[in-house]
């Protein structure tokens, strides 16, 4: 499964709801194996407002 089919799949389960900004970079870069920290690092976002 890829990132795109979970997201997909979130939506559809949300009944076609988008996930916000910030909920999609944590879906997309935890895929990627990321934590909170290192998803803060690489955004405009502190670590506690990804958690």
């Amino acid at each position: 499964m890829t990132v795109e089919e979970a997201l997909q799949i979130v939506e559809k389960i949300l009944d076609y709801d988008r996930l916000n900004k910030v909920q999609e970079i944590v879906l997309r870069q935890s895929w990627k194996g990321k934590s909170y920290s290192e998803i803060a690092a690489i955004t405009d976002y502190e670590p506690e407002y990804i958690k």
